[in-house]
């Protein structure tokens, strides 16, 4: 290769890498946090003040609390794992916004008991630390910029990774320990940036999708779509079979519609159901869990009808999605590391 171009590419290389890494190093060290968010979580939340009802007293649990609290019908959760930072096994909100959720358990002898419940939004934070390396303004901002310095941080590597071309053999793994520092700064910059480079590109690549998504839409809107974007999303939404209908109708007992999603996806883990419209005949659940076999953004889930038990929506289960959900979970899992368990999670916080 051309010396010129070499020299190119380290300039390149050198101020890419240089602005890039200023947001970068606030970043990776948030994101290798969030990688254990969940434990994060139940690490700083309060033990639960009281014993969590028995999830097999669970439709015991819903009719209670229906009845004390309809305005909980529109939309609440019921938790079926237990674990020391889950603080009821019945949950809602008054809104999106709500900081304070309602409550609910079962007293041994039955008596409803409603509480506001706090819980810490530590993981949260760091998370948006993450996505948006602490800039101030409103989040979409910092994302933006974000989206940018990530799109740069590819630039950086490529250019990275045409400098080392030449001599890639022969230095790869060239750890000259010296008195000449720069030297062996650069022998264990070379080295460390070659090992680790997939790693870094799909980070790179993931995160210019998550953090421009608006953009990237924007551009297949006008594109692609011929401005039908919008009613394309709509036409996938997996609520779309559950039809509005306010009659009121019993709904089946819990474990009759986790059977009936086991059924549909044996190895498919349920951790939480939540229940839309509870009560009328127009009623859906979104079951959300985890399945070990795929590769998945965290949780997946697959919508049923309360009422019929009939399941509404697949799409968003894992191993029945089509193939542009498969692929969006894909880089999801790439980027966060909802795959492999705890010894991927580790890789990616030593890498990050």
């Amino acid at each position: 290769m051309r010396s010129d171009v070499v020299r190119l590419y380290k300039v390149v290389h050198t101020w890419t890498g240089i602005t890039a890494g200023m947001f970068l190093f606030i970043a990776f060290y948030a994101g290798s946090i969030t990688v254990f968010a969940e434990p994060l979580a139940r690490w700083v939340s309060s033990p639960a003040p009281v014993r969590l009802t028995a999830l097999a007293r669970s439709d015991e649990l819903i009719a209670h609390t229906l009845a004390a609290r309809p305005d909980a019908a529109k939309e609440f959760t019921l938790y079926l794992a237990d674990t020391e930072d889950l603080w009821a096994r019945l949950t809602w909100r008054k809104g999106k916004d709500d900081k304070t959720p309602w409550s609910a358990e079962l007293s041994p002898e039955g008596d409803l008991r409603l509480a506001q419940s706090y819980r810490s939004s530590l993981a949260d934070f760091v998370d948006n630390i993450h996505r948006t390396a602490g800039i101030p303004g409103a989040n979409d901002i910092g994302e933006t910029i974000m989206g940018v310095v990530s799109a740069v941080y590819a630039v950086a590597l490529v250019s990275g990774l045409i400098i080392v071309l030449p001599s890639l053999v022969k230095d790869l793994f060239a750890l000259r320990i010296s008195p000449n520092l720069k030297r062996m700064w650069l022998d264990a910059h070379n080295v460390v940036g070659v090992v680790s480079l997939p790693f870094h590109i799909v980070i790179a690549l993931s995160a210019v999708v998550f953090c421009l998504h608006d953009q990237l839409y924007d551009a297949l809107d006008y594109v692609v779509y011929d401005g039908r974007l919008k009613s394309v999303m709509a036409a996938s939404n997996p609520f779309n079979s559950i039809k509005k209908d306010e009659r009121p109708a019993p709904m089946l007992p819990v474990n009759a519609l986790l059977e009936r999603v086991k059924a549909a996806s044996p190895g498919f883990v349920p951790a939480e159901m939540r229940y839309r419209n509870a009560g009328l005949r127009g009623a859906s659940v979104q079951v959300w869990g985890y399945d070990a076999r795929y590769m998945t953004r965290g949780k997946g889930f697959a919508v049923i009808s309360p009422v019929t038990g009939e399941i509404a929506n697949t799409d968003y289960l894992p191993g029945r999605e089509g193939t542009w959900t498969g692929v969006v979970a894909t880089f999801f899992a790439l980027h966060f590391a909802t795959f492999g368990g705890d010894i991927v999670r580790v890789c990616y916080f030593l890498l990050g």
